[in-house]
Parts: C-alpha cells; sequence; structure tokens
C-alpha cells in the first residue's frame, strides 16, 4: 500500500512512463480493496506520487491506449506552441477550444507561412491559426492544398507540433499523403497529430495508412490535442519543469 508521497522515487525519467490506477472514486477504491487490498490507496497520495515520479497518470483504458499510440509514433514537441489545420471552420473553433483547455497554445504564423497559406486560398479569405483548410480545397483541390498547409507549418520556426484534422468524402478524400509522412521524417523534432471524421470507412482506411507511416490518427479532436498535450507534459518532465 502507497501511503506516503514523500517516500516516492525522484527524478524524471529517461523515457515516458504512463500508469492508469483505478480507485479515484469510493467505489473504484472499494472495488480495489476486494480484489487486492494491497493495491489500495488514497487517490490524492497516488497524485502525488505519479507527479514526483515524473509519471503520467490516464484515468481510463482509452487513455491509456491513445497516449501509448502517441509516443510510439512521434517524439515530444519542445514547446506547446502548436499549428492547427482544420477540414472546416467549426472544427477549428472546437479544437482551438480543446487546446485551451489542456495547456496548448495556439502558435502565431511566421510571416512566409501565411503568405504560402494565402496565396493558396481566395483573396478574399483571412487566413491565421487554426488554418480552415476548406477554402483552399474548393480552389486548388485537396491534396495540394494540404500539401501547402504542411510545407508551411513543418518549415514554421513558430511551430514546434501540427494538430491536423481530414473529413474525407467521395470527392474530397486525400488521395497521396506522402507528403505528410516526408514532412515528417524530415522534421522528426515537430510531431504531428492526426484526426478523421465524416466517412467513417475512409477514415478508417487513412488511419491504417497514416500509423503504418507512425504518424498517429484519432477519431476526434479532443483526443488529439489531449494526446499532444500529454506529449507536452513529458517534455516538460524530461526538462525537470
Amino acid at each position: 500500500m502507497v501511503s506516503d508521497s514523500s517516500r516516492s522515487p525522484k527524478g524524471s525519467p529517461k523515457k515516458p512512463i504512463i500508469a492508469m490506477k483505478g480507485g479515484k472514486t469510493p467505489a473504484d477504491a472499494k472495488a480495489a480493496r476486494l480484489h487486492t487490498s494491497s493495491l489500495a490507496a488514497n487517490d490524492a497520495i497516488i497524485d502525488a506520487v505519479f507527479r514526483q515520479a515524473g509519471i503520467i497518470r490516464a484515468y481510463n483504458y482509452m487513455n491509456l491506449v491513445n497516449y501509448v499510440k502517441a509516443f510510439v509514433f512521434q517524439q515530444p514537441p519542445k514547446s506547446n506552441w502548436i499549428g492547427i489545420i482544420t477540414p472546416s471552420g467549426g472544427l477549428g473553433v472546437m479544437r482551438a477550444d480543446a487546446c485551451q483547455t489542456v495547456d496548448l497554445d495556439l502558435a502565431a504564423f511566421s510571416k512566409d507561412a501565411l503568405r504560402c497559406i494565402k496565396q493558396a486560398n481566395p483573396s478574399f479569405i483571412e487566413v491565421g491559426n487554426p488554418c480552415d483548410i476548406w477554402p483552399s480545397i474548393s480552389r486548388i483541390g485537396t491534396d495540394t492544398a494540404y500539401n501547402v498547409a504542411f510545407e508551411s507549418l513543418i518549415e514554421d520556426k513558430s511551430v514546434d507540433a501540427i494538430l491536423a484534422g481530414f473529413g474525407p468524402a467521395e470527392g474530397f478524400e486525400l488521395k497521396n499523403p506522402e507528403f505528410i509522412f516526408a514532412a515528417s521524417k524530415k522534421h522528426p523534432e515537430k510531431p504531428i497529430v492526426t484526426y478523421g471524421t465524416c466517412d467513417w470507412k475512409m477514415v478508417e482506411q487513412m488511419r491504417e495508412t497514416f500509423e503504418k507511416n507512425c504518424i498517429p490518427m484519432y477519431y476526434s479532436p479532443e483526443e488529439a490535442a489531449q494526446a499532444l498535450a500529454i506529449m507536452y507534459r513529458c517534455s516538460r518532465i524530461k526538462s525537470g519543469l
């Protein structure tokens, strides 16, 4: 039984450690005591022990799976300054909200990045972060629009991670994502985390292709943002912050 957080190991782990521990609610704690009393402990003490030991806590099974997937495929970002590519304005707002609630900040795109993105859009569109990809898709096509956005953000020194969304549908699917995989290999220090929505059969096909090429894909903006936030938290732990 853990009863004293002052006895927990000190120091930051060289590799991320993610742990799932039940017993947060009274019902969970009772179940833990019935199953194996040696694992029952005050949840506040567990949190304190994990923080001191540099352990990231997952509060449910899908969190555990999602967090591990992010670390398997990508490196933690240097900072929490991220660039967002969104398949629609509404999802961009949702993603900005999701990021702000998990300690991720929207990077101010460089003049060069803004200029490239602006040239890919209709003249009346204001561009920024989040980058709404739909107007440029309607002008130059899905693959070219995403290529411009990824190339602009991966080369932008103010962006340390990319959170990209896709909404595949017939006639608007991404046909050749190789440029995304190439960008990730060229700049492995900038993690790329994605999510897909819309035609779920196409999303699943995209997920299989992306993850074979070490790009994690989730099923919602919130899952993707949370995974990236955990990666950033790992960077802070390793830095001793």
